[in-house]
């Protein structure tokens, strides 16, 4: 691990969200927030100590066009070129000129976005353990679509080429997940962002579950919620986990009350782009939608095929805590299909 992480970053909430990303990944003692950017390259240096590993996360704008974190890691990547530099930025302001400079200064690319088309970006919730190893060792994060991106001359040109082009398909059981903010589009503009970066967050800190070792997760942004596919041969109900998990997080920024959740069990065909983007599509998917639209904001609503595959077993430790619901049947646009209501005593009925 690293001896000390400075995050070089002047916006409050970003400021939350990286620290909240690297307690997880490592520990809240070695966190160091600097908040100053012509300050930062004197505030480092001074708390370096030689013999030790340090890394730097920097927000490469700064309230302007000018990329000042570009020109502060060439300074300190001058100073000390063991030291494993990430730049923060979103990627829709990386564009041609500026690219190549992030190539040769930084290690990896942090996008602030919940998506991006540049293959070359991690996102906040691939910041663990894990990814904090691969880049002591040296890993390149920058080794798919370098070429391409420095083809891309413009932010609107990049969306123009980005299409989801299959290079694999398979069909496969999942477990799934569909959730969303009850009157999303009620809310002001700047409510609905601010919720969906909540969303965000809970839903980092719910995939972050042992379970889940060894579990492919697809993760999709919908207009006013989330998309989860779980693709596993797993007996344990990750999805009820998942579920429960996202709503207790939700808790912490008051908004647990206002999702409601839909999970289902069935047959989809999990794609894979050209770019390693992921997609899932099918009747599983389509049901599980259903199975949100018929839930209640702050529940959790599951199949009957579900329930029947997961839940209705006595040997599970994990389900005999759980309080299930009697069986109901619902009608959402045509299609009549039971589910319960699931809870469990830390998240309520």
């Amino acid at each position: 691990m690293f001896k000390k992480i400075f995050v070089v970053e002047d916006k409050e909430l970003d400021i939350k969200r990286l620290r909240s990303n690297l307690v997880l990944a490592s520990d809240e003692d070695v966190i160091d927030v600097i908040n100053d950017i012509d300050k930062a390259y004197q505030t480092i240096t001074r708390r370096i100590k030689p013999g030790n590993d340090y890394a730097a996360i920097i927000d490469t704008y700064w309230g302007t066009n000018e990329p000042k974190g570009i020109m502060l890691a060439k300074n300190l990547r001058q100073i000390f070129p063991s030291m494993k530099l990430i730049a923060y930025t979103s990627t829709n302001r990386v564009v041609d000129k500026d690219f190549p400079n992030i190539h040769e200064n930084f290690d990896a690319l942090i996008d602030k976005e919940t998506a991006s088309p540049d293959a070359s970006a991690i996102t906040l919730s691939q910041i663990d353990r894990e990814f904090l190893k691969k880049l002591k060792n040296g890993y390149d994060f920058f080794r798919r679509s370098t070429t391409k991106n420095l083809q891309i001359k413009t932010v609107a040109e990049a969306e123009r080429n980005y299409f989801f082009k299959i290079s694999s398909e398979k069909r496969v059981n999942a477990q799934l997940i569909m959730a969303d903010f009850y009157k999303f589009s009620l809310k002001e503009d700047d409510l609905q962002l601010i919720r969906f970066r909540n969303l965000q967050d809970a839903l980092d800190r719910a995939l972050r579950i042992d379970e889940l070792s060894g579990v492919q997760v697809v993760v999709l942004p919908t207009g006013d919620g989330v998309a989860i596919g779980l693709i596993t041969d797993e007996v344990k109900p990750v999805a009820l986990m998942v579920s429960f998990g996202l709503l207790s997080h939700l808790r912490d920024f008051g908004l647990a009350k206002e999702l409601r959740v839909g999970v289902h069990f069935g047959r989809v065909y999990h794609l894979v782009g050209e770019k390693g983007e992921a997609q899932i599509i099918g009747p599983g998917i389509n049901k599980a939608a259903r199975v949100e639209a018929a839930s209640e904001a702050g529940r959790v609503l599951v199949s009957e095929e579900y329930f029947s595959a997961f839940i209705d077993r006595a040997g599970e430790d994990y389900c005999l805590e759980l309080v299930k619901g009697e069986q109901n049947t619902f009608k959402i646009k045509d299609e009549i299909f039971h589910a319960r209501f699931i809870s469990r005593g830390d998240i309520g009925a």
